[in-house]
């Protein structure tokens, strides 16, 4: 991943610190940024790049997987996790475009392949599956919403002046 993809990982950065538990959480954090459900599910894409670590979705996978995630799916990721020791080490890639931002990841959810909850929740769910769809079929209308939803959330309660620092870790104070 070269410097182009720097933009990309702010803003995982960015949205990643916001709790959510699914897409009501993520509804009401789009809600504080003043967002509308396609700009918070446009930023779901950045999940595209990547892995998610097993400790991440072990739970929709024991005792028994997620009905959400597809049957076949649900075998290569039980592959994968063996069990808690590899709970740490041991991740798998989102979807199977992991180094490239495309709209695979919005197609590979409505298959049955979310590695998270949320990725599976907004395929699911009623107020987000037409966004889902839409950024499946059209990647110039994924990059259209990214880039405005990228920038409402980079201007969010932006810090300026003798406050605004660079920080080593955006969830802390340095």
């Amino acid at each position: 991943m070269g410097f182009e993809a720097f933009p990309m990982l702010l803003a995982m950065a960015l949205w990643a610190s916001f709790p959510a538990n699914g897409v009501v959480d993520t509804a009401e954090r789009g809600c504080a940024v003043s967002f509308l459900l396609g700009d918070s599910s446009s930023l779901t894409s950045a999940h595209t790049l990547g892995v998610g670590h097993c400790r991440n979705f072990e739970n929709r996978l024991r005792p028994r997987a997620d009905p959400a995630i597809s049957p076949s799916h649900a075998f290569v990721l039980k592959t994968i996790y063996s069990g808690p020791s590899v709970s740490d080490i041991a991740f798998a890639t989102n979807d199977a475009t992991a180094t490239s931002f495309d709209n695979r990841y919005f197609i590979d959810t409505l298959n049955g392949r979310g590695l998270l909850k949320i990725d599976s929740d907004i395929s699911r769910d009623p107020r987000t599956l037409s966004h889902v769809v839409r950024f499946g079929i059209s990647l110039e209308q994924l990059f259209e919403r990214f880039s405005y939803g990228f920038s409402k959330l980079s201007n969010y309660k932006a810090l300026v002046g003798d406050v605004g620092k660079i920080r080593r870790d955006s969830r802390f104070s340095n």
